[in-house]
Protein backbone atom coordinates (compact mmCIF):
# COMPACT_ATOMS: atom_id res chain seq x y z
CA UNK A 1 0.00 0.00 0.00
CA UNK A 2 2.94 2.65 -0.72
CA UNK A 3 0.70 5.24 -1.93
CA UNK A 4 -2.64 6.66 -0.82
CA UNK A 5 -4.79 9.45 -1.99
CA UNK A 6 -5.54 11.98 0.56
CA UNK A 7 -9.60 12.10 0.16
CA UNK A 8 -11.46 15.54 0.72
CA UNK A 9 -13.32 18.42 -0.96
CA UNK A 10 -14.06 18.00 -4.30
CA UNK A 11 -13.60 14.11 -5.38
CA UNK A 12 -16.20 13.97 -7.68
CA UNK A 13 -14.93 10.55 -9.56
CA UNK A 14 -10.93 11.34 -8.84
CA UNK A 15 -11.03 8.19 -6.01
CA UNK A 16 -12.37 5.77 -8.35
CA UNK A 17 -9.62 7.07 -11.18
CA UNK A 18 -6.64 6.91 -9.45
CA UNK A 19 -7.76 3.12 -7.89
CA UNK A 20 -9.08 1.91 -11.36
CA UNK A 21 -5.21 3.12 -12.85
CA UNK A 22 -3.21 1.54 -10.20
CA UNK A 23 -1.72 4.87 -9.59
CA UNK A 24 -3.04 4.61 -5.86
CA UNK A 25 -3.74 1.39 -3.68
CA UNK A 26 -6.22 3.16 -1.53
CA UNK A 27 -7.05 6.39 0.47
CA UNK A 28 -7.38 8.16 3.45
CA UNK A 29 -10.94 9.09 4.13
CA UNK A 30 -11.89 12.70 5.30
CA UNK A 31 -15.14 13.01 7.56
CA UNK A 32 -15.14 17.19 6.94
CA UNK A 33 -15.70 16.44 3.51
CA UNK A 34 -18.37 14.31 3.86
CA UNK A 35 -21.82 13.42 5.65
CA UNK A 36 -21.94 10.66 7.74
CA UNK A 37 -24.33 8.22 5.23
CA UNK A 38 -22.26 9.91 2.46
CA UNK A 39 -19.30 8.20 4.15
CA UNK A 40 -20.55 4.63 4.90
CA UNK A 41 -22.08 4.99 0.80
CA UNK A 42 -17.97 5.79 -0.03
CA UNK A 43 -16.67 2.88 2.31
CA UNK A 44 -19.24 0.39 0.99
CA UNK A 45 -18.64 1.80 -2.66
CA UNK A 46 -14.59 1.45 -3.04
CA UNK A 47 -14.63 -1.69 -0.83
CA UNK A 48 -17.18 -3.59 -3.37
CA UNK A 49 -15.37 -2.02 -6.34
CA UNK A 50 -11.74 -2.59 -4.60
CA UNK A 51 -11.46 -5.44 -2.39
CA UNK A 52 -7.88 -5.49 -1.98
CA UNK A 53 -7.87 -1.78 -1.38
CA UNK A 54 -6.45 -0.23 1.78
CA UNK A 55 -9.09 2.14 3.17
CA UNK A 56 -7.93 4.41 6.32
CA UNK A 57 -10.34 7.11 8.31
CA UNK A 58 -9.02 10.03 9.68
CA UNK A 59 -11.08 10.87 12.40
CA UNK A 60 -9.96 14.67 12.37
CA UNK A 61 -10.44 14.41 16.26
CA UNK A 62 -7.68 17.61 16.46
CA UNK A 63 -9.83 19.67 14.53
CA UNK A 64 -11.56 19.94 18.17
CA UNK A 65 -9.19 22.01 19.78
CA UNK A 66 -9.11 24.76 16.92
CA UNK A 67 -11.18 28.28 17.76
CA UNK A 68 -14.39 28.94 15.34
CA UNK A 69 -13.05 25.63 13.61
CA UNK A 70 -14.63 25.83 9.82
CA UNK A 71 -15.42 21.86 10.46
CA UNK A 72 -18.15 21.46 8.27
CA UNK A 73 -19.42 17.89 8.41
CA UNK A 74 -17.88 16.79 11.49
CA UNK A 75 -20.31 18.06 14.21
CA UNK A 76 -22.48 15.51 12.56
CA UNK A 77 -20.41 12.47 13.64
CA UNK A 78 -21.43 11.54 16.98
CA UNK A 79 -17.75 11.24 18.05
CA UNK A 80 -16.76 14.67 17.42
CA UNK A 81 -16.75 17.66 20.13
CA UNK A 82 -15.84 20.70 18.76
CA UNK A 83 -13.77 23.54 20.77
CA UNK A 84 -12.01 21.71 23.32
CA UNK A 85 -9.93 23.16 25.97
CA UNK A 86 -6.31 21.62 27.15
CA UNK A 87 -8.70 21.98 30.84
CA UNK A 88 -11.66 19.14 29.03
CA UNK A 89 -8.21 16.44 28.44
CA UNK A 90 -8.54 14.95 32.32
CA UNK A 91 -7.90 11.64 32.21
CA UNK A 92 -11.30 10.54 33.08
CA UNK A 93 -12.56 12.94 29.71
CA UNK A 94 -10.12 11.15 27.93
CA UNK A 95 -11.66 8.01 28.75
CA UNK A 96 -14.66 9.28 27.97
CA UNK A 97 -13.88 10.81 24.39
CA UNK A 98 -11.55 7.94 22.35
CA UNK A 99 -14.40 5.01 22.69
CA UNK A 100 -16.64 7.02 20.11
CA UNK A 101 -13.77 7.58 18.12
CA UNK A 102 -12.63 3.84 17.37
CA UNK A 103 -16.40 3.05 17.57
CA UNK A 104 -17.21 4.38 14.56
CA UNK A 105 -14.31 3.10 12.99
CA UNK A 106 -15.07 -0.08 13.45
CA UNK A 107 -18.24 -0.25 12.28
CA UNK A 108 -17.15 0.82 8.59
CA UNK A 109 -14.97 -1.71 6.20
CA UNK A 110 -11.78 -0.42 6.91
CA UNK A 111 -8.40 -1.84 6.66
CA UNK A 112 -7.20 -0.02 9.74
CA UNK A 113 -8.54 2.23 12.96
CA UNK A 114 -6.75 5.55 13.11
CA UNK A 115 -7.14 6.97 16.58
CA UNK A 116 -7.51 10.21 18.10
CA UNK A 117 -4.85 13.01 18.62
CA UNK A 118 -4.34 16.20 18.95
CA UNK A 119 -1.71 18.29 17.55
CA UNK A 120 1.16 19.52 18.67
CA UNK A 121 3.80 22.72 18.48
CA UNK A 122 5.60 21.45 21.07
CA UNK A 123 7.18 17.54 21.89
CA UNK A 124 7.69 18.18 25.06
CA UNK A 125 5.00 20.62 26.33
CA UNK A 126 1.42 19.28 28.22
CA UNK A 127 -0.32 18.95 25.14
CA UNK A 128 2.40 16.54 23.82
CA UNK A 129 1.47 14.58 27.77
CA UNK A 130 -2.39 14.94 25.91
CA UNK A 131 -1.75 13.27 22.63
CA UNK A 132 0.60 10.50 24.75
CA UNK A 133 -2.57 9.57 26.96
CA UNK A 134 -4.92 9.79 24.09
CA UNK A 135 -2.34 7.16 22.59
CA UNK A 136 -2.54 4.92 25.79
CA UNK A 137 -6.27 5.15 25.93
CA UNK A 138 -6.64 4.64 21.85
CA UNK A 139 -4.32 0.93 22.66
CA UNK A 140 -6.79 0.33 25.72
CA UNK A 141 -9.91 0.69 23.75
CA UNK A 142 -9.13 -0.98 20.77
CA UNK A 143 -8.17 -4.11 22.69
CA UNK A 144 -11.48 -4.34 24.03
CA UNK A 145 -12.72 -4.29 20.61
CA UNK A 146 -13.99 -7.89 19.21
CA UNK A 147 -12.31 -8.45 15.79
CA UNK A 148 -11.12 -4.76 14.85
CA UNK A 149 -8.88 -4.11 12.29
CA UNK A 150 -5.74 -3.08 13.49
CA UNK A 151 -4.52 0.08 15.75
CA UNK A 152 -2.35 3.10 14.11
CA UNK A 153 -2.09 5.61 16.65
CA UNK A 154 -1.36 9.57 15.17
CA UNK A 155 0.91 11.94 15.68
CA UNK A 156 0.27 15.54 14.10
CA UNK A 157 2.98 17.84 15.03
CA UNK A 158 4.14 21.23 13.15
CA UNK A 159 6.97 21.77 11.23
CA UNK A 160 8.54 24.39 13.65
CA UNK A 161 8.07 21.58 16.38
CA UNK A 162 10.95 19.18 14.52
CA UNK A 163 13.24 22.48 14.23
CA UNK A 164 15.22 21.58 17.69
CA UNK A 165 14.61 18.17 17.92
CA UNK A 166 13.65 19.00 21.54
CA UNK A 167 11.78 16.34 22.93
CA UNK A 168 11.70 14.15 20.52
CA UNK A 169 13.86 11.22 21.11
CA UNK A 170 11.62 10.81 25.14
CA UNK A 171 8.48 11.41 22.86
CA UNK A 172 9.33 7.63 20.58
CA UNK A 173 10.46 6.27 23.50
CA UNK A 174 7.19 6.88 25.42
CA UNK A 175 5.13 5.88 21.73
CA UNK A 176 7.43 3.17 20.99
CA UNK A 177 6.54 1.33 24.08
CA UNK A 178 2.99 0.81 23.45
CA UNK A 179 1.39 -1.89 21.74
CA UNK A 180 0.24 -1.35 18.59
CA UNK A 181 0.16 -1.81 14.81
CA UNK A 182 1.70 1.45 13.81
CA UNK A 183 1.29 4.78 13.26
CA UNK A 184 -0.07 7.25 11.10
CA UNK A 185 2.01 10.82 10.73
CA UNK A 186 1.00 14.06 9.46
CA UNK A 187 3.27 16.95 9.70
CA UNK A 188 2.00 20.72 9.84
CA UNK A 189 3.76 23.03 6.89
CA UNK A 190 4.61 26.38 7.81
CA UNK A 191 4.52 27.96 4.39
CA UNK A 192 2.11 28.24 1.27
CA UNK A 193 2.60 25.48 -1.19
CA UNK A 194 6.31 24.74 -2.44
CA UNK A 195 8.27 21.71 -2.23
CA UNK A 196 10.99 23.71 -0.27
CA UNK A 197 11.21 22.24 3.81
CA UNK A 198 13.97 23.54 6.44
CA UNK A 199 16.75 20.36 6.03
CA UNK A 200 16.73 20.49 9.81
CA UNK A 201 13.02 19.87 10.18
CA UNK A 202 13.20 16.89 7.13
CA UNK A 203 15.37 15.24 8.73
CA UNK A 204 14.11 15.20 12.17
CA UNK A 205 10.63 13.89 10.02
CA UNK A 206 12.89 11.43 8.80
CA UNK A 207 14.53 10.22 11.89
CA UNK A 208 11.25 9.74 13.34
CA UNK A 209 9.39 7.67 10.43
CA UNK A 210 13.32 5.92 10.45
CA UNK A 211 13.07 5.16 14.35
CA UNK A 212 9.22 3.79 14.14
CA UNK A 213 9.06 2.12 10.66
CA UNK A 214 12.75 0.77 10.22
CA UNK A 215 13.76 0.44 13.95
CA UNK A 216 10.95 -0.55 15.85
CA UNK A 217 9.18 -2.19 13.07
CA UNK A 218 6.02 -0.71 13.45
CA UNK A 219 3.88 -0.04 10.24
CA UNK A 220 4.39 4.20 9.65
CA UNK A 221 1.85 6.04 6.79
CA UNK A 222 2.99 9.39 6.48
CA UNK A 223 -0.36 11.86 5.49
CA UNK A 224 0.03 15.09 3.00
CA UNK A 225 3.50 14.29 2.07
CA UNK A 226 3.43 15.27 -1.79
CA UNK A 227 6.80 14.74 -3.43
CA UNK A 228 9.61 14.55 -0.74
CA UNK A 229 7.14 11.59 0.87
CA UNK A 230 10.32 9.93 -1.62
CA UNK A 231 12.52 10.56 1.12
CA UNK A 232 10.10 9.34 4.26
CA UNK A 233 9.66 5.95 2.36
CA UNK A 234 13.08 5.95 2.15
CA UNK A 235 13.89 6.57 5.27
CA UNK A 236 11.19 3.71 6.20
CA UNK A 237 7.74 4.47 6.02
CA UNK A 238 5.04 2.02 4.48
CA UNK A 239 3.21 4.38 2.92
CA UNK A 240 2.75 7.55 2.25
CA UNK A 241 -0.18 10.09 1.05
CA UNK A 242 -0.85 12.72 -1.11
CA UNK A 243 -4.16 14.44 -2.39
CA UNK A 244 -5.41 15.98 -5.89
CA UNK A 245 -5.41 20.11 -4.74
CA UNK A 246 -2.62 22.15 -2.66
CA UNK A 247 -4.40 21.63 0.22
CA UNK A 248 -4.48 18.07 0.35
CA UNK A 249 -0.49 17.44 -0.35
CA UNK A 250 0.97 19.52 2.33
CA UNK A 251 -1.28 19.60 5.57
CA UNK A 252 -2.00 22.68 7.13
CA UNK A 253 -4.55 24.28 9.82
CA UNK A 254 -5.86 26.25 8.28
CA UNK A 255 -8.19 24.32 6.31
CA UNK A 256 -10.19 23.96 9.50
CA UNK A 257 -10.08 27.72 10.28
CA UNK A 258 -12.18 30.48 8.95
CA UNK A 259 -12.16 31.77 5.43
CA UNK A 260 -10.22 34.86 4.76
CA UNK A 261 -10.24 34.97 1.25
CA UNK A 262 -7.72 34.01 -1.23
CA UNK A 263 -7.32 33.68 -5.13
CA UNK A 264 -7.08 30.26 -6.91
CA UNK A 265 -4.29 28.38 -7.32
CA UNK A 266 -2.80 28.53 -10.97
CA UNK A 267 -2.38 25.54 -12.99
CA UNK A 268 0.62 23.20 -12.25
CA UNK A 269 2.60 20.98 -14.07
CA UNK A 270 4.13 17.85 -12.12
CA UNK A 271 7.66 17.27 -13.19
CA UNK A 272 9.28 14.41 -12.33
CA UNK A 273 12.99 15.14 -13.90
CA UNK A 274 12.70 18.54 -11.88
CA UNK A 275 11.26 16.62 -8.77
CA UNK A 276 8.94 19.81 -8.59
CA UNK A 277 5.35 20.81 -9.15
CA UNK A 278 6.04 24.29 -11.65
CA UNK A 279 3.73 26.56 -13.32
CA UNK A 280 2.17 25.57 -16.28
CA UNK A 281 3.19 28.88 -17.67
CA UNK A 282 6.51 27.79 -16.88
CA UNK A 283 6.19 24.58 -19.26
CA UNK A 284 5.09 27.07 -22.26
CA UNK A 285 8.18 28.64 -21.59
CA UNK A 286 9.97 25.73 -21.54
CA UNK A 287 8.63 25.06 -25.32
CA UNK A 288 9.60 27.85 -26.32
CA UNK A 289 12.68 27.94 -25.63
CA UNK A 290 12.59 24.29 -27.55
CA UNK A 291 13.83 22.48 -24.14
CA UNK A 292 10.01 20.87 -23.52
CA UNK A 293 10.62 17.47 -23.91
CA UNK A 294 13.65 17.98 -21.26
CA UNK A 295 11.01 18.68 -17.98
CA UNK A 296 8.08 16.31 -19.14
CA UNK A 297 7.24 13.32 -16.94
CA UNK A 298 6.74 10.67 -19.46
CA UNK A 299 3.52 9.84 -17.97
CA UNK A 300 0.40 9.09 -20.33
CA UNK A 301 -1.23 12.45 -19.79
CA UNK A 302 1.65 14.68 -21.35
CA UNK A 303 -0.13 13.72 -24.53
CA UNK A 304 -2.62 16.71 -23.22
CA UNK A 305 0.17 18.58 -23.81
CA UNK A 306 2.58 17.47 -26.59
CA UNK A 307 -0.73 17.54 -28.42
CA UNK A 308 -1.97 21.35 -27.70
CA UNK A 309 -0.47 24.24 -29.56
CA UNK A 310 1.05 25.53 -25.85
CA UNK A 311 1.22 24.02 -22.63
CA UNK A 312 -0.88 26.93 -21.66
CA UNK A 313 -3.60 25.93 -24.35
CA UNK A 314 -3.77 22.43 -23.35
CA UNK A 315 -6.94 21.20 -21.60
CA UNK A 316 -5.50 20.42 -18.88
CA UNK A 317 -8.35 19.59 -16.57
CA UNK A 318 -7.55 19.50 -12.64
CA UNK A 319 -8.80 15.41 -13.05
CA UNK A 320 -5.78 15.06 -15.35
CA UNK A 321 -3.39 16.79 -12.99
CA UNK A 322 -4.10 14.72 -10.41
CA UNK A 323 -3.93 11.60 -11.60
CA UNK A 324 -0.64 12.80 -13.38
CA UNK A 325 0.67 14.09 -10.08
CA UNK A 326 0.01 10.64 -8.53
CA UNK A 327 1.86 8.77 -11.67
CA UNK A 328 4.75 10.61 -10.53
CA UNK A 329 4.41 9.87 -7.22
CA UNK A 330 4.33 6.05 -8.25
CA UNK A 331 8.01 6.38 -10.62
CA UNK A 332 9.76 8.25 -7.11
CA UNK A 333 7.89 5.35 -5.09
CA UNK A 334 9.62 2.65 -7.52
CA UNK A 335 13.38 4.98 -6.87
CA UNK A 336 12.81 4.67 -2.98
CA UNK A 337 11.53 1.51 -2.09
CA UNK A 338 14.30 -0.99 -3.55
CA UNK A 339 16.76 -2.49 -1.34
CA UNK A 340 18.10 -1.41 2.42
CA UNK A 341 17.81 2.11 3.41
CA UNK A 342 21.69 3.62 2.05
CA UNK A 343 20.46 1.96 -1.13
CA UNK A 344 17.03 3.64 -1.06
CA UNK A 345 19.11 7.23 0.08
CA UNK A 346 21.43 6.48 -2.78
CA UNK A 347 19.07 6.62 -5.70
CA UNK A 348 17.00 9.57 -4.28
CA UNK A 349 20.27 11.33 -4.17
CA UNK A 350 20.90 10.08 -7.55
CA UNK A 351 17.98 11.73 -8.68
CA UNK A 352 18.49 15.09 -6.65
CA UNK A 353 21.32 15.13 -8.56
CA UNK A 354 19.87 14.65 -11.93
CA UNK A 355 17.10 17.47 -11.41
CA UNK A 356 19.90 19.66 -10.39
CA UNK A 357 21.30 18.90 -13.91
CA UNK A 358 18.15 19.88 -15.74
CA UNK A 359 17.87 23.23 -13.69
CA UNK A 360 21.19 24.08 -14.64
CA UNK A 361 20.38 23.59 -18.38
CA UNK A 362 16.96 25.60 -18.09
CA UNK A 363 18.82 28.33 -16.84
CA UNK A 364 21.58 27.94 -19.87
CA UNK A 365 18.27 28.44 -21.87
CA UNK A 366 17.56 31.51 -20.51
CA UNK A 367 14.40 29.98 -18.50
CA UNK A 368 13.58 31.72 -14.98
CA UNK A 369 11.29 30.04 -12.27
CA UNK A 370 9.60 31.21 -9.89
CA UNK A 371 10.86 31.12 -6.28
CA UNK A 372 8.04 27.95 -5.60
CA UNK A 373 9.55 26.87 -9.21
CA UNK A 374 13.15 27.04 -8.50
CA UNK A 375 15.72 24.02 -7.48
CA UNK A 376 15.74 25.66 -3.66
CA UNK A 377 13.89 22.39 -2.65
CA UNK A 378 16.88 20.20 -3.85
CA UNK A 379 19.02 21.75 -1.70
CA UNK A 380 16.85 20.98 1.22
CA UNK A 381 16.38 17.64 0.21
CA UNK A 382 20.10 16.77 -0.21
CA UNK A 383 21.05 18.64 3.15
CA UNK A 384 18.53 16.39 4.80
CA UNK A 385 19.65 13.03 3.47
CA UNK A 386 23.29 13.77 4.66
CA UNK A 387 21.91 15.06 8.10
CA UNK A 388 19.69 12.33 8.60
CA UNK A 389 22.43 9.80 7.54
CA UNK A 390 24.81 11.43 10.03
CA UNK A 391 22.34 11.38 12.86
CA UNK A 392 21.29 7.50 12.87
CA UNK A 393 25.03 6.63 11.34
Amino acid sequence: MPILVQHGWGRTNKLDEALGADLASGAILSPRDETPDGMAQLVAQLRGSYPQATLLFDPQFYAATIPQARDRHLPSYPYYRPLLSRSEFGLSAIRALVPPVLNYQANLDLSRIIAPTIALDDMSDRWSQIAIYLCQESVDCHAALQAAPPLLLSVVVSENALATGRGLDDFLDEITALNCHGFYIIVERSQSYAQRFDDRRLAALMYMVHVLGHVNRFEVIVGYTDLAGMLLRAAGAHAWACGWSQSLRQFSRTRFRPVTGGRRARERYTSLPLLNSVLLSEVDACQQAQVLNRVLSGSPYDQQIEQADTPLGANWQKEVSALHHWWVLAALEATASRGNVNQRLAACSAAISRARGVYAMLGQAGIRLAPPSDSGHLDDWRNAIDAFTKSVG
